[in-house]
């Protein structure tokens, strides 16, 4: 049987898993609690900078994520799972832009 690591390395993938996870989620939820407040731009700034903000954080667990899945063999499922938080940011960074661009130029 090839080289598995550790259950301390399984319980830390699994552990920032649960804090992508939450992060992740809660961006959702700061964007659709987030306040209009100011006045001109800072009152349509508010909502996006909450969202983003915590999609940063959920990105730097992503990254995270994917560093500890490298150490499971090539083709494992939990190697392929690992790539997961960080597909969803790079699709969520490419909407993003996607938006910006095509709401930008109207």
């Amino acid at each position: 049987m090839a080289r598995e690591p550790s259950d301390s390395r399984l319980f830390l993938l699994i552990v920032l898993l649960a804090l992508w996870l939450m992060a992740f989620l809660y961006a959702f939820t700061t964007f659709a609690q987030a306040p209009f407040e100011g006045g001109g731009m800072t009152k349509s700034i508010g909502k996006p900078a909450a969202y983003l903000g915590w999609q940063g954080i959920a990105g730097i667990f992503a990254i995270a994520v994917f560093g500890v899945g490298l150490s499971w063999q090539k083709g494992s499922g939990v190697r392929r799972m690992s790539r997961l938080p960080i597909l969803l940011a790079v699709v969520q960074g490419i909407l993003s832009l996607g938006v910006l661009i095509l709401f930008g130029s109207l």
